[in-house]
């Protein structure tokens, strides 16, 4: 009910402010609190587009350019952090695709040690260390060992 009351307070800020705009369009305080306001209510490229009018009308602003430059930033590192949740996801993705082909292949030949010592690294870039490590004892336990060359 509050957080309702104040969303309701902050658009009749909005509407406030915007018609101040309509009237004043030079002054920068006013271009400032409005791309505040837009940023408290989350509409980023509201409050991006209000803080470059900010700086359009008066570029030597302190206030403006520092609002568009964290800003900026914030959109930077958001896109950053999304990036590399992303490349984590696709990462952890082909680990269960290579584990899944590695089973295939252990089942065609169980006694060769190639299949168990893939599917080790599969499941450790899973993050499961335990099932890594079971899967290299097998590769290189008597029976599977005897499919190994001498370099290997």
């Amino acid at each position: 009910m509050a957080l309702n009351r104040r969303g309701n307070r902050l658009n009749s800020i909005i509407d406030d402010l915007t018609e101040a705009v309509e009237l004043s369009s030079d002054n920068v305080k006013v271009f400032c609190l409005l791309g505040k306001c837009y940023e408290m209510k989350k509409m980023k490229s509201e409050a991006k587009a209000a803080f470059k009018e900010a700086v359009k009308t008066e570029p030597s602003s302190y206030v403006a350019r520092a609002a568009l430059h964290r800003l900026r930033s914030l959109y930077n590192s958001r896109y950053i952090i999304h990036l590399l949740a992303q490349a984590r996801s696709s990462a952890n993705s082909l680990a269960k695709q290579a584990e899944s082909e590695t089973n295939k292949a252990v089942s065609l030949d169980p006694k060769d040690a190639a299949p168990y010592t893939l599917k080790a690294f599969a499941v450790d870039l899973q993050g499961f260390k335990t099932s890594a490590l079971h899967s290299l004892n097998v590769a290189l336990s008597p029976l599977t060992a005897k499919s190994l060359t001498d370099k290997e």
